[in-house]
């Protein structure tokens, strides 16, 4: 069974387009990130990601496993919620959610870090 942190909530307040950083306790490497209500972002808006793995480390944007030069996108944003998941290849324990555009009212997403779960 895979190790699971307990579900957090990420917020990007009014008229901003980033969250606040969630930091966990130890590294993880899968993060479901589920939202009900997303009214309040532009349809059009494209999210992507920033990430660290060590404390004291600044957040630094998510690229594309298979395509290095390749910024991590996801979108665009659905109004009527969204839910998805991000795979990394090495743990991370610092996570922030970025919009490409401001939200007209506060958003939160609920994220669940996991580890993935290895059978033989």
């Amino acid at each position: 069974m895979a190790n699971r942190s307990p579900m957090r909530t990420l917020t990007i307040l009014d008229t901003e387009t980033d969250s606040d950083i969630l930091e966990f306790k130890h590294p993880y490497t899968v993060f479901d990130i589920h939202c009900d209500d997303s009214g309040d972002i532009n349809p059009l808006a494209m999210m992507s990601a920033r990430v660290a793995t060590n404390p004291g480390e600044t957040v630094q944007d998510l690229y594309e496993i298979n395509e290095p030069g390749a910024q991590w996108l996801g979108g665009p944003v659905s109004p009527n919620g969204f839910h998805f998941v991000l795979e990394m290849a090495i743990g991370v324990r610092y996570l922030q959610l970025v919009l490409d555009q401001v939200v007209t009212d506060d958003v939160t997403m609920t994220v669940t870090a996991m580890d993935k779960a290895i059978s033989r």
